[in-house]
């Protein structure tokens, strides 16, 4: 921008920050910090917002993807019972903003989903009702985890299960298997145990 008032500002023009694009206008300094115009794609009307908190973030659209959000979060989609929203939804709504947090693919839907009665890993019986994560809850794990959120490659096990696969590779989850059942045939044949070989 020709005769730009301070050139310590890092000029915006023309940049996108979530749905808001700067627009070519001089900027405005209201109460010692610039404000940029910005439209969002929405197609409301221009209006003035700090540069900082576009950069940072803060602002990332007119005050209509936070309308979203919220309508999105207060809508189950037929997904009810008892006034109260299933827990496939709620397990399907936290592995959405997962994905989006940590940019996975994200294709299923909360049809895919279904809690079972146990834990296909561990056997434990599943509780519907837990009001916080415990090893009973039912909780969504991406069995190929870099593969995301997407059709056969999600399963509902237990809370506990997930925890212990959690960080571990395939590999190292074999050789746990492997090293645990050779000491539990050991010891249960007189052996001894894997530390007396």
């Amino acid at each position: 921008m020709k005769n730009f008032p301070n050139k310590n500002i890092h000029i915006l023009h023309g940049e996108t920050f979530g749905r808001l694009r700067v627009l070519d206008m001089p900027p405005e300094r209201i109460r010692n910090v610039w404000r940029w115009w910005v439209q969002c794609s929405c197609g409301s009307e221009p209006f003035l917002t700090a540069g900082a908190n576009l950069r940072s973030g803060e602002s990332q659209s007119c005050g209509c993807l936070r309308v979203e959000r919220c309508k999105e979060i207060n809508t189950s989609h037929g997904h009810t019972s008892g006034g109260h929203k299933t827990r496939e939804f709620v397990l399907w709504y936290q592995a959405k903003r997962r994905a989006q947090q940590e940019n996975l693919p994200f294709e299923i839907t909360v049809t895919d989903l279904r809690v079972p009665e146990f834990c296909p890993i561990l056997g434990i019986a599943l509780s519907r009702h837990n009001t916080k994560f415990e090893d009973n809850s039912p909780s969504i794990d991406k069995v190929i985890p870099h593969l995301g959120y997407i059709k056969g490659n999600v399963a509902i096990i237990s809370w506990r299960a997930n925890k212990i696969k959690q960080d571990a590779s395939f590999e190292e989850l074999f050789k746990i298997a492997g090293w645990v059942k050779a000491w539990v045939n050991n010891f249960t044949q007189g052996k001894g145990t894997a530390c007396d070989s």
